[in-house]
């Protein structure tokens, strides 16, 4: 079998993150610093809930109508704590979910979390509202009766996310967001109060809940996106000036 001499670069940069992750993973294993850039999202999520407190009207969260994917295991973390804040403020959390499958899991995490803040007495499962093909309308029809004072909507989310601002700004709630799928970041930057963008996600969740895996993928990232840019600036520089070697080397 011949080698495809096509994908040095791309051998490069697997092998890279690879080294990466496993030296900042082992090294948070054996209690080594880690710290993360801020994220301004997650102090505003804890904002939401308390003026949701302070106005006696419950907190809403959607994982959106994408399929099951890598980003639903940020959204369980950042559900679980804003799950947390409500059980610790006694306030009523609402959750609208599209697929059937992520119903336990969610009853799971949202349990989890009110036993944690010992008010397992206050959890409410009929909360978790499964809509399945009728996700939208009855995510719109609930935010509107229920008069939300905060919108959390993270996951994979398509245009059900500029309904849900819509009809969660009538009521003008604090609104956070994340979501990786880049068609929809404009109409979310524009209508929320703070958002996730992507692997800000992922970021987050290693902030609030930190493991090895988690520790180490974000690490990894954040340095090849810093390796990525770097190279990029150089190669511009030196396309500027009619050298083509960097580009003609990425692209084997």
């Amino acid at each position: 079998m011949a080698f495809n001499k096509n994908v040095y670069f791309h051998l490069f940069v697997l092998v890279a993150f690879i080294a990466t992750f496993y030296y900042t993973a082992n090294r948070f294993r054996r209690g080594g610093k880690f710290s993360i850039r801020p994220l301004d999202a997650i102090p505003k999520m804890e904002e939401a809930v308390g003026r949701a407190t302070e106005m006696g009207r419950p907190v809403h969260f959607s994982y959106g109508m994408g399929a099951f994917d890598a980003q639903y295991f940020a959204a369980f973390t950042l559900l679980e704590y804003a799950a947390g804040l409500c059980a610790k403020y006694d306030t009523r959390l609402i959750i609208s979910i599209y697929l059937p499958e992520v119903v336990p899991m969610t009853e799971e995490v949202v349990r989890k979390a009110y036993t944690d803040a010992g008010k397992i007495e206050s959890y409410r499962p009929d909360d978790i509202r499964f809509w399945g093909g009728s996700h939208n309308p009855a995510m719109i029809g609930l935010i509107s009766r229920e008069q939300v004072a905060a919108n959390f909507m993270i996951g994979s989310l398509f245009h059900e996310s500029i309904l849900g601002i819509e009809a969660a700004a009538r009521n003008n709630a604090i609104q956070v967001m994340g979501t990786a799928n880049t068609h929809q970041l404009p109409f979310i930057a524009a209508g929320c109060d703070a958002i996730f963008i992507g692997a800000e996600m992922f970021a987050a969740a290693a902030h609030l809940q930190p493991n090895p895996v988690r520790v180490g993928s974000v690490f990894a990232e954040d340095w090849l996106t810093r390796l990525m840019v770097l190279l990029m600036a150089i190669g511009a520089v030196l396309a500027t000036f009619g050298n083509t070697s960097l580009s003609a080397l990425l692209k084997r």
